[in-house]
């Protein structure tokens, strides 16, 4: 991920607070990626991610406080109506016509759940990551 091979300007982490999502937080700003870094946390309360994997990086993402990186919400769990507000509130951070690359690194992982509430875990790993593929492709051909 260096520098001279960005051909973007705007990157979009979707779970941001997630194992693999905060390391590439992480990556992008030790890279000092100068671009647009959006990253999602479940929750997050003056402008830092919160809640329950919020609150376990909450600490480094002080430490990584850019003018360039803002957390915005994003609850894949939430009702679709919900969700869709939260979408459209990227669109704050974010400006049309700029290169533009997704990562979705959210997912519902707990196997044992998914497999007693297969309907929560279809909404989470389908409905919700295609609506948020499909609102970043529409919105910023990500």
């Amino acid at each position: 991920m260096t520098k001279d091979k960005q051909n973007y300007e705007q990157v979009i982490i979707i779970g941001g607070t997630g194992q693999i999502g905060h390391r590439m937080v992480e990556a992008y700003v030790k890279d000092g990626f100068e671009g647009t870094i959006l990253a999602t946390s479940r929750v997050v309360r003056d402008g830092l991610p919160a809640g329950p994997l919020g609150t376990t990086i909450v600490g480094k993402a002080r430490e990584w406080a850019r003018p360039n990186l803002f957390w915005s919400a994003l609850d894949f769990e939430a009702e679709k109506n919900v969700l869709k507000e939260q979408i459209a509130a990227f669109d704050k951070f974010l400006k049309p016509g700029k290169k533009t690359v997704l990562i979705l690194a959210a997912a519902f992982t707990n196997v044992d759940a998914c497999g007693t509430d297969p309907e929560k875990c279809k909404t989470v790993n389908e409905a919700n990551t295609l609506a948020v593929f499909y609102w970043a492709q529409k919105n910023y051909d990500a």
